[in-house]
């Protein structure tokens, strides 16, 4: 048996067709992504990866931050970030890109999985889903790092090297808060949206469904039967 498979330039143009909102909106929204993880035709990955290897880590570090909020791009954009820093006449600059990209990374990568209820079933989603919508929303509106507020101890994306580099330059912190918990209403917004779209396109799935179970389909005219042998 032979398959056809639906693409998401496929789906996003069906739902526009059939007026599914939500639905369209997902597969937007995937679209978008999928523009700023492939460059020049190749996924972003194997494009830093080679650049790094060849010595090229601000170049890398431009990919990397086309490619957030995947949580691949704020690693390698650390690293970058890092080797820069070395022989960088703008260190200061540098410590607060690293600074700011580790709190925003611990943020939005800190919860792996979430529960939740749509139409009275159990169910759940990478927390990726959620934190994609949080980082459109710091897109617009950028939120407050203050390195006294936040400190170093509880921002999972900073190493020790980073640590250290942020006390030399700015002295100890005057407090050491979870960035996740000063967050979290902002956090907790960004799941309610997802829950919420989620709700809209699994009606919108079944409205359609309903519409077309009630779609009678044309019946052929029976034949005359002679003698049992026909139907």
């Amino acid at each position: 048996m032979s398959m056809r498979v639906i693409t998401p330039t496929e789906a996003l143009a069906h739902a526009e067709d059939e007026g599914l909102t939500a639905t369209a909106d997902f597969w937007r929204d995937h679209q978008d992504l999928m523009r700023r993880l492939h460059v020049g035709g190749d996924f972003w990955a194997d494009n830093v990866a080679q650049l790094k290897r060849e010595g090229s880590h601000l170049e890398a570090a431009a990919i990397c931050r086309q490619a957030r909020p995947v949580p691949a791009a704020y690693r390698d954009l650390l690293v970058c970030l890092r080797r820069l820093f070395k022989d960088s006449d703008h260190k200061d600059a540098l410590l607060r890109e690293i600074y700011a990209n580790a709190v925003e990374a611990t943020v939005l990568h800190r919860v792996p999985y979430i529960e939740y209820i749509v139409n009275g079933h159990k169910t759940g989603c990478p927390g990726f889903n959620a934190a994609a919508i949080l980082y459109k929303i710091f897109q617009v509106q950028p939120p407050e790092i203050r390195y006294d507020d936040i400190g170093i101890e509880h921002v999972d994306w900073l190493n020790k090297t980073d640590k250290s580099r942020l006390i030399k330059a700015w002295g100890v912190p005057k407090a050491h808060r979870d960035p996740f918990e000063l967050f979290k209403p902002e956090w907790e917004r960004a799941v309610s949206g997802w829950i919420a779209n989620e709700h809209e396109r699994q009606n919108e799935f079944k409205q359609r469904s309903l519409a077309s179970a009630h779609t009678v389909p044309q019946q052929r005219p029976k034949r005359k039967r002679f003698f049992g042998l026909l139907g």
